[in-house]
Order: structure tokens, then C-alpha cells, then sequence
């Protein structure tokens, strides 16, 4: 081999070393990167979303089957805005706004709403919004269903980004008709304040 291909050929291992050099530099630090990005990820998810104390909520509504639903807080009792005779099981309507409160993410899928229609928020699967006594509001969007994950999307009024949450969320927001106070809890109410009456007229 003569003296200039023996150059030649160890410039031609030196520049395949830089080359593997650089891609090892490369790998590190797209490693390092994609460690931190999944770290922080990893932080957000879990999280709380409201952090606000749902005990202060006087008026919330959603809508379930083309119905928008509407319960108003009057004298520490839940009653329905459509028909407020109707006895409710305060029980049922206020495990409602307590899921809420510990309510987490699964996951946050975007950090802009410029793609929200490919998650459901053209046409929503459900809207719940809950009003604070002085007067703030906070509106949850739920979107479409991932079929795959069986999670549902959720987006919040005046916030960017996109979550994913529990398939159970929205099936927690019941019809009307499965709050109602149970008949049989009625006449107990009703026969005690029968058997109260009546032991009050004997005292006279």
C-alpha cells in the first residue's frame, strides 16, 4: 500500500470515529431530552383539576341526553330549577359535585386547543358548569371518547391544554329521575310528621 493510501485510509477511519463520535453526542443528549420531557410529563399527570373547594358551589348544571340539568343550593339543600317541588336525595346530588373535587387527570394529550375538534369539542359529549357564591364560574368540556382507552377528553374554560379523564366521570352526572328522593323515604317523613301532629293534639 502505497504512502498516500495509507493517508488516505486513515483519514477515512478518523472521519468515521468523528461520525460515530458525533452521533454518540447526538443520542445523549436527545436521551437526556426526551428524559426530562417525559419526567415532566410524568408531573402533570395525576394532577388535580380544581383546585378550587366545590363547597362554595351554589348552582351547577350539565346536560345528559339533550336535557340541561340545573340544581340551585337554597338553605344548605340542593333543589332541582325545572320542577323545585321535587324531592331530591341530597346524598346522590352532592356525591356529584364530590367527584368533582378529587377529580384528576389521566393524561394531558395537547397543550393548545387548535386540534380540539379531533378530541370531540366541536359537538361535546357533555358541558358541566359550576357557579361559585361569588359568582365565579367554572366550566368543564367533555369531549369525545378515546375508543381504545375508553378514557373521555377534557378541556376547562380558559385553559390551553387537553386531558384525558376516567370513562366514569361523565357517567357520575345522573338523570333527574335517579335523584329523586325515594318514595318510601317520603311517607317515613310524612308518617312522622303525621305521628307528631297528632301526639301534639292529645297533649291538648
Amino acid at each position: 500500500m502505497s504512502e498516500r493510501e495509507k493517508k488516505r485510509s486513515g483519514l477515512m477511519i478518523l472521519l468515521i470515529l468523528l461520525i460515530v463520535f458525533a452521533v454518540l453526542v447526538f443520542m445523549y443528549y436527545l436521551i437526556g431530552y426526551l428524559s426530562a420531557q417525559s419526567e415532566e410529563k410524568n408531573k402533570e399527570e395525576g394532577q388535580l383539576l380544581i383546585s378550587e373547594d366545590l363547597d362554595e358551589v351554589n348552582t351547577f348544571s350539565y346536560d345528559l341526553d339533550g336535557t340541561r340539568q340545573t340544581f340551585l343550593k337554597e338553605n344548605e339543600e340542593w333543589i332541582y330549577a325545572e320542577d323545585t317541588e321535587l324531592k331530591l336525595d341530597q346524598d346522590l346530588v352532592q356525591s356529584m359535585l364530590d367527584g368533582l373535587q378529587n377529580l384528576q387527570s389521566e393524561q394531558i394529550v395537547a397543550d393548545s386547543l387548535a386540534d380540539s375538534s379531533a378530541y370531540g369539542f366541536d359537538d361535546p359529549y357533555m358541558t358541566i358548569t359550576l357557579s361559585f357564591a361569588d359568582g365565579t364560574p367554572k366550566i368543564l368540556y367533555i369531549g369525545s371518547q378515546n375508543p381504545m382507552t375508553d378514557v373521555y377528553y377534557l378541556a376547562i374554560e380558559g385553559e390551553d391544554r387537553i386531558y384525558t379523564v376516567a370513562s366514569d366521570v361523565p357517567s357520575a352526572f345522573l338523570p333527574v329521575s335517579q335523584l329523586e328522593k325515594a318514595e318510601e323515604d317520603t311517607d317515613e317523613t310524612a308518617d312522622a310528621g303525621t305521628e307528631e301532629d297528632s301526639a301534639e293534639s292529645s297533649k291538648t
